[in-house]
């Protein structure tokens, strides 16, 4: 394994170890952003979704998704993320659609 030739003192490790460690280095980069996005969300829970916000805009979001905030009109995010079904990945991209410049927003 090249691992174990790029670090000797893994030399006599269970290949099921050098292998479990191969995978965690190859994800570590995606835990991480994972985990900034997480902290992201919770530092902005307070941000506030005007009330003609167009959920049908978003292009990421499921129709369903689409449709139960429509109905639920949440004002702020932490009353998005509180609907039973929405997902971290919606809030975000809610999120992000309200940081874009208001003529973007209203290009779609």
């Amino acid at each position: 394994m090249a691992l174990r030739a790029a670090f000797p003192v893994y030399q006599d490790l269970a290949p099921e170890v050098l292998i479990q460690l191969q995978t965690e280095a190859i994800y570590d980069q995606y835990s991480q952003r994972q985990a900034k996005e997480v902290a992201d969300l919770q530092r902005q829970e307070t941000q506030l979704i005007p009330e003609d916000f167009d959920y049908n805009a978003l292009s990421g979001l499921s129709n369903e998704m689409k449709v139960k905030l429509s109905r639920a009109r949440p004002e702020t995010l932490l009353h998005a993320a509180r609907l039973e079904g929405v997902t971290p990945a919606a809030l975000l991209l809610i999120l992000a659609h309200l940081r874009r410049p208001m003529s973007q927003r209203q290009a779609g």
